[in-house]
Protein backbone atom coordinates (compact mmCIF):
# COMPACT_ATOMS: atom_id res chain seq x y z
CA UNK A 1 0.00 0.00 0.00
CA UNK A 2 1.47 3.29 -1.06
CA UNK A 3 0.49 6.57 0.53
CA UNK A 4 -2.28 5.06 2.62
CA UNK A 5 -4.44 4.01 -0.31
CA UNK A 6 -6.36 0.78 -0.14
CA UNK A 7 -5.15 -0.41 -3.53
CA UNK A 8 -3.67 1.17 -6.58
CA UNK A 9 -4.97 0.99 -10.12
CA UNK A 10 -2.05 0.05 -12.29
CA UNK A 11 -3.31 1.99 -15.31
CA UNK A 12 -3.86 5.43 -13.82
CA UNK A 13 -2.14 5.23 -10.43
CA UNK A 14 -5.34 6.37 -8.71
CA UNK A 15 -6.71 4.61 -5.66
CA UNK A 16 -9.83 2.51 -5.96
CA UNK A 17 -12.63 2.16 -3.39
CA UNK A 18 -12.17 -0.02 -0.35
CA UNK A 19 -12.92 -3.70 -1.06
CA UNK A 20 -15.81 -3.82 1.42
CA UNK A 21 -17.56 -0.76 0.02
CA UNK A 22 -19.27 -2.74 -2.74
CA UNK A 23 -20.71 -5.14 -0.16
CA UNK A 24 -21.89 -2.22 1.96
CA UNK A 25 -23.63 -0.68 -1.05
CA UNK A 26 -25.23 -4.01 -1.88
CA UNK A 27 -26.45 -4.41 1.71
CA UNK A 28 -27.97 -0.91 1.65
CA UNK A 29 -29.67 -1.65 -1.67
CA UNK A 30 -31.15 -4.90 -0.37
CA UNK A 31 -32.37 -3.12 2.77
CA UNK A 32 -33.99 -0.39 0.67
CA UNK A 33 -35.65 -2.98 -1.56
CA UNK A 34 -36.98 -4.77 1.52
CA UNK A 35 -38.98 -1.70 2.50
CA UNK A 36 -41.96 -1.46 0.19
CA UNK A 37 -43.06 1.98 -1.00
CA UNK A 38 -46.46 1.62 0.68
CA UNK A 39 -44.89 0.89 4.07
CA UNK A 40 -42.51 3.81 3.70
CA UNK A 41 -45.35 6.09 2.58
CA UNK A 42 -47.47 5.05 5.56
CA UNK A 43 -44.60 5.63 7.98
CA UNK A 44 -43.29 8.91 6.52
CA UNK A 45 -46.55 10.50 5.47
CA UNK A 46 -47.26 11.96 2.03
CA UNK A 47 -45.41 15.26 2.46
CA UNK A 48 -42.15 13.70 3.69
CA UNK A 49 -42.43 10.94 1.07
CA UNK A 50 -42.70 13.54 -1.72
CA UNK A 51 -39.66 15.40 -0.36
CA UNK A 52 -37.72 12.13 -0.31
CA UNK A 53 -38.76 11.38 -3.89
CA UNK A 54 -37.71 14.89 -4.94
CA UNK A 55 -34.31 14.39 -3.31
CA UNK A 56 -33.95 11.06 -5.11
CA UNK A 57 -34.61 12.77 -8.46
CA UNK A 58 -32.01 15.44 -7.67
CA UNK A 59 -29.52 12.70 -6.72
CA UNK A 60 -30.29 10.89 -9.97
CA UNK A 61 -29.52 13.92 -12.11
CA UNK A 62 -26.40 14.77 -10.11
CA UNK A 63 -25.20 11.19 -10.65
CA UNK A 64 -25.90 11.42 -14.38
CA UNK A 65 -24.05 14.75 -14.55
CA UNK A 66 -21.12 13.26 -12.65
CA UNK A 67 -21.02 10.32 -15.06
CA UNK A 68 -21.00 12.60 -18.10
CA UNK A 69 -18.28 14.85 -16.72
CA UNK A 70 -16.17 11.86 -15.65
CA UNK A 71 -16.43 10.28 -19.11
CA UNK A 72 -15.31 13.51 -20.78
CA UNK A 73 -12.45 14.07 -18.31
CA UNK A 74 -11.21 10.51 -18.85
CA UNK A 75 -11.39 11.00 -22.62
CA UNK A 76 -14.08 8.34 -23.09
CA UNK A 77 -16.21 10.24 -25.58
CA UNK A 78 -17.01 7.28 -27.81
CA UNK A 79 -19.60 4.57 -27.48
CA UNK A 80 -19.91 4.53 -23.67
CA UNK A 81 -20.69 8.23 -23.57
CA UNK A 82 -23.42 7.71 -26.17
CA UNK A 83 -24.87 4.84 -24.11
CA UNK A 84 -24.81 6.99 -20.96
CA UNK A 85 -26.60 9.84 -22.75
CA UNK A 86 -29.27 7.55 -24.24
CA UNK A 87 -29.97 5.77 -20.93
CA UNK A 88 -29.98 9.06 -19.04
CA UNK A 89 -32.43 10.57 -21.50
CA UNK A 90 -34.69 7.51 -21.26
CA UNK A 91 -35.08 7.75 -17.48
CA UNK A 92 -37.19 10.96 -17.38
CA UNK A 93 -39.29 9.66 -20.26
CA UNK A 94 -39.97 6.39 -18.44
CA UNK A 95 -40.84 8.29 -15.26
CA UNK A 96 -43.27 10.52 -17.16
CA UNK A 97 -44.89 7.50 -18.83
CA UNK A 98 -45.25 5.72 -15.49
CA UNK A 99 -46.90 8.78 -13.94
CA UNK A 100 -49.28 8.98 -16.91
CA UNK A 101 -50.21 5.29 -16.58
CA UNK A 102 -50.77 5.63 -12.82
CA UNK A 103 -52.88 8.78 -13.29
CA UNK A 104 -54.99 7.06 -15.94
CA UNK A 105 -55.56 4.09 -13.62
CA UNK A 106 -56.86 6.33 -10.82
CA UNK A 107 -59.80 7.65 -12.87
Amino acid sequence: MQGGTVCSCSRSGQSSPAPGSAWLCLALLVAALGIGPWQALARLGPARWKRLQGAAVVALFLTIGHGLVFQVIEGRTGGWLAVLVVVSAAIPGLRRRARHIVARGKR
